[in-house]
């Protein structure tokens, strides 16, 4: 981790390598017939731990770049295709009959 004053600096330095290795993990998932609980699996097995250490040791985290992680999970959910459920259903408990893949912006405030 490299610390700057300025926070964009801060955000590009740190973040954003790691955004490329989300990506790139969820890609190497991509091609793969996975089951969508299979899916969310991967999400939150594979890729999100990457972004734990960044997201915890910066104060702020940009609206932006979470708005690219929830943008990024949901395509690979999806395959690109438009939601079949609606988000705020998808990231409920299982007792709810839910899938219960992680919000990104709840797990930014809890970290």
């Amino acid at each position: 981790m490299t610390y700057y004053n300025d926070c964009q600096r801060n955000v590009s330095a740190n973040i954003e390598s790691k955004l490329a290795e989300f990506q790139t993990c969820l890609q190497r998932w991509q091609h793969r017939k996975l089951t969508l609980m299979m899916k969310v699996t991967v999400v939150e097995t594979f890729a999100l731990p990457q972004l734990i250490y960044p997201l915890t040791t910066l104060d702020n985290t940009p609206q932006t770049i979470l708005d690219r992680i929830n943008k990024m999970s949901f395509e690979f959910v999806w395959e690109g295709q438009p939601d079949k459920i609606k988000r705020a259903q998808i990231i409920q408990l299982y007792e709810k009959g839910s899938l219960k893949l992680t919000d990104i912006y709840s797990f930014n405030n809890a970290l």
